[in-house]
């Protein structure tokens, strides 16, 4: 690989990695400081008074997919030499979720506040994440058990290698695992288990990030900055 394209490689990588990191992290933020008690229509009421935090949320959780998809398929550019067929399996998975993640999380940033602008109840209630037998919910849910699919394909063979593939490998099947695991608690009806494993699979995804940025520093030969700014410092 050529020397100016790895610098953009590097680059998307750093970038990506970093703004996915910032994007799951302000979505924490949000979910802690503003988390919705009592029964559905309890919680609906609650948006209803105040939407704006419930809509910040959601618009940060919309914005991870595609982030988060532009920077798989760029990590696997790197670090995979496998099967051409498997891999254009994978994409199809990831694009479905990218597809699912946009739905559903656009339903709440607009869909469903306008339900409830109209006192739309039931049709709220079908639309709200956290409703028991929630369309939007299953729908998320089956975004995510794509993407479990698509990481499986991508990098489970990194599972074998060395070093930050074989770390990268472990992580990114681990967090496909809890997707595949919180999809089918969202089907038994136990949100609370699949919001949380969901939850996990994500902020396993920072750690991912930081070893992607590690990856894309090291194709913009940062190493070479920092043994230089190392001998500055310290002779």
């Amino acid at each position: 690989m050529k020397q100016t394209i790895k610098n953009k490689v590097g680059n998307n990588l750093i970038l990506s990695g970093i703004v996915l990191i910032l994007l799951i992290l302000i979505w924490i933020i949000f979910i802690i400081f503003n988390p919705l008690h009592g029964i559905t229509d309890e919680k609906l009421a609650a948006i209803a008074s105040y939407p704006l935090p419930y809509i910040l949320q959601n618009i940060f959780a919309f914005f991870i997919a595609p982030v988060m998809v532009f920077m798989l398929v760029a990590i696997d550019k790197v670090v995979n030499k496998g099967n051409r067929y498997i891999r254009n399996i994978a994409l199809i998975f990831i694009s479905a979720y990218l597809v699912l993640s946009a739905i559903s999380y656009g339903s709440q940033m607009y869909l469903l506040i306008r339900l409830i602008e109209y006192q739309q109840a039931g049709m709220a209630r079908t639309w709200f994440f956290e409703s028991p037998y929630s369309t939007a919910f299953f729908i998320k849910q089956t975004g995510y058990l794509f993407l479990s699919l698509g990481l499986l394909a991508l990098f489970s063979r990194l599972l074998f290698a060395k070093g930050l593939k074989k770390w990268l490998g472990l992580l990114t099947v681990s967090s496909s695992l809890i997707f595949f695991i919180a999809f089918f608690a969202s089907i038994a009806a136990c949100i609370d288990w699949a919001n949380y494993l969901t939850l996990i699979s994500l902020i396993l995804f920072i750690p991912i990030c930081i070893l992607i940025i590690i990856k894309g520093l090291r194709l913009k030969n940062k190493s070479t900055f920092f043994q230089r700014l190392k001998f500055v410092l310290f002779g």
